[in-house]
């Protein structure tokens, strides 16, 4: 039991060790895209605030870093909305007005020096609201990023769950040879009379 125990620690361990976030490499491109922005609130104002934004967190994970971030009306390539490769703050960058009303869009990453962990991603839209003259709408989803198990960890898992098969099946069987009678009854095995 005490092995079963230190795999399946090391499993977790394995699944963890590349943290949160997506990794990408240089020469990496990785995409996400969105259907759908969870509503937030209505707001009154004379005006509407720009349509939308688009902001992430990551970290740099060797160096030199040198990422392109863009982002996409709807699935890349088509809808082209704008790019950057500096970090972005604060509000993050600023699209359109018509960006995103539809409440669907995308995010593309390309590295081409360095390798970064792409943490998490926020998208915000506002647009006007249907229901209450003179006010808006704000969508806003943030998604927090998970990667995927290693290679270690499924490995690690398989042999885990083949272990405590082979442990629970050698138990029941001690069990059934312990018990005389019990064997015969439940199974004869092979070369055994038959009554």
């Amino acid at each position: 039991m005490r092995m079963i125990r230190l795999l399946l620690a090391m499993t977790a361990m394995a699944g963890i060790a590349n943290g949160q976030g997506v990794l990408l490499n240089a020469g990496d491109t990785w995409s996400y895209h969105f259907t759908t922005l969870d509503y937030v609130s209505t707001q009154s104002g004379s005006t509407d605030p720009v349509g939308a934004t688009f902001s992430f967190t990551y970290s740099v994970n060797t160096y030199p870093p040198n990422l392109l971030y863009e982002v996409f009306e709807g699935v890349p390539p088509n809808g082209f909305l704008g790019s950057g490769t500096q970090p972005i703050g604060g509000m993050g960058i600023l699209l359109p007005t018509t960006a995103w009303q539809d409440l669907e869009g995308s995010a593309r990453f390309t590295v081409t020096d360095g390798s970064f962990v792409i943490e998490s991603l926020t998208f915000t839209v506002w647009r006007p609201s249907a229901t209450i003259p003179s006010s808006y709408d704000t969508f806003q989803s943030t998604v927090t990023l998970v990667p995927e198990p290693s290679t270690c960890a499924i490995l690690l898992g398989g042999f885990a769950l083949i272990l405590l098969y082979h442990r629970v099946r050698g138990a029941a069987n001690k069990a059934l040879q312990a018990t005389p009678g019990l064997r015969r009854a439940v199974y004869p095995g092979p070369g055994a009379r038959r009554a």
